[in-house]
């Protein structure tokens, strides 16, 4: 009893120590069957941690140490990317951080865009540990058709983490709809202790 004890001590304490740390995007993909079903499970780093989810189905992903990429098939003009920002201390999303979230997603419409606007705008669409989470989708005209882009935030007591997906109008609910299921399949998996199974960290 006492061992048990001290390891989920030292699994507590090993979560807490690496909380801070950067998360490097730089993805590794292994392959898994689930149900007669190939799955694709990404694996990022943070610290001596990993954080796993799981790709859409056909899609590619690549990405360096600051910015993931991931690319659906035969889609032109569309994309999604994450990036990591830390944090100085935790963020809610109160109302002063919702507006200016909003002025920095309209910001980000490309150069020249016309008719740019925030189209919707909701709180905590998926479910990430205990971590809170804000969509604000805009929508803009460039390269003579309608585009929209979703920015989607979730803040960790020390990072904000950001999806951002961008594709024609035509093929953004269908497409953004499996970005947001890969995102939910996120999870933090501390390493394990003394041959024990690894914890799933809550964040």
């Amino acid at each position: 009893m006492r061992s048990k004890l001290l390891s989920l001590v030292l699994v507590a304490a090993t979560i807490c120590s690496i909380s801070a740390a950067e998360i490097d995007l730089t993805p590794s993909v292994r392959e898994y069957s689930s149900q007669g079903f190939v799955y694709r499970q990404v694996i990022l780093k943070q610290a001596n941690q990993e954080i796993r989810f799981v790709l859409p189905q056909g899609w590619n992903v690549r990405g360096g140490k600051d910015r993931l990429q991931l690319q659906p098939p035969d889609k032109n003009f569309t994309e999604a990317t994450v990036t990591a920002n830390p944090l100085a201390a935790p963020k809610p999303f109160n109302e002063p951080t919702i507006k200016a979230l909003e002025q920095q997603v309209l910001s980000e419409a490309p150069p020249g865009s016309q008719k740019v606007e925030v189209v919707r705008r909701e709180e905590n669409p998926v479910l990430m540990g205990t971590n809170s989470s804000l969509e604000i989708v805009i929508s803009y005209a460039a390269l003579g058709q309608t585009f929209e882009r979703s920015l989607l935030f979730v803040h960790t007591p020390d990072t904000q983490l950001v999806f951002r997906f961008t594709a024609p109008k035509q093929y953004f609910p269908m497409l953004n709809e499996m970005f947001r299921r890969s995102i939910q399949s996120w999870q933090w998996v501390a390493p394990a202790i003394n041959g024990a199974a690894p914890a799933i960290a809550s964040k």
